[in-house]
């Protein structure tokens, strides 16, 4: 397992090959498994009570993370309901065309915790939200292009562990999966 800040190692490429990040993954941090198509991860297999925290803390400013954008994250942990593994606020800022970057903020202690790079090769499959999660599941989708084959769409699983992702698997999707999936809702409920 690899710490948030360098878990997504260009070598995986998975659904998101064009994500960018500081360093390189090694060999053995690159997930080998494919998903069953059949039994991909659902968010029910990874479920948590999602809280409702009505006193939130300051945001911690010990990242580089929190301090490069401590106004955002400051009025998402203030101002939205928690929406990702039981008492975590997502936060995703547009940086261009198809082109995303963010983090969470635990509204339990005001820890900020970086996505692990741009999310960029979402477009060419018109996916709407390339990361999808919900408020009672640690696990994460992510989609995109297949190692930087914008011709095959791809799904790649995360858990959120408290703290650090963990690559479950890949799964390959048609491009119709990759935009109806891509417009759910990432608040909504359910598998």
């Amino acid at each position: 397992m690899l710490k948030v800040r360098t878990f997504f190692g260009r070598r995986w490429g998975l659904a998101l090959s064009a994500l960018l990040w500081a360093s390189a993954a090694s060999a053995a941090d690159v997930p080998s498994r494919s998903c069953d198509p059949a039994a991909s991860p659902q968010y029910a297999d990874f479920a948590v009570a999602p809280e409702t925290i009505d006193t939130r803390p300051e945001l911690k400013l010990n990242n580089a993370f929190a301090r490069k954008y401590r106004t955002a994250l400051r009025e998402a942990l203030r101002d939205r309901p928690v929406d990702f593994a039981g008492h975590y606020v997502m936060v995703t800022f547009g940086c261009g065309t198809t082109c995303m970057y963010g983090g969470w903020v635990d509204a339990q202690t005001g820890e900020a915790f970086a996505l692990p790079g741009i999310l960029d090769s979402f477009g060419p499959f018109d996916i709407e939200d390339p990361l999808l999660y919900r408020a009672g599941s640690r696990l994460i989708i992510a989609l995109g292009a297949a190692r930087g084959d914008e011709e095959r769409p791809e799904a790649g699983y995360y858990e959120w562990t408290g703290t650090e992702l963990r690559p479950l698997c890949t799964r390959r999707l048609t491009e119709e999966e990759a935009m109806s999936l891509g417009r759910a809702p990432s608040d909504e409920s359910g598998d």
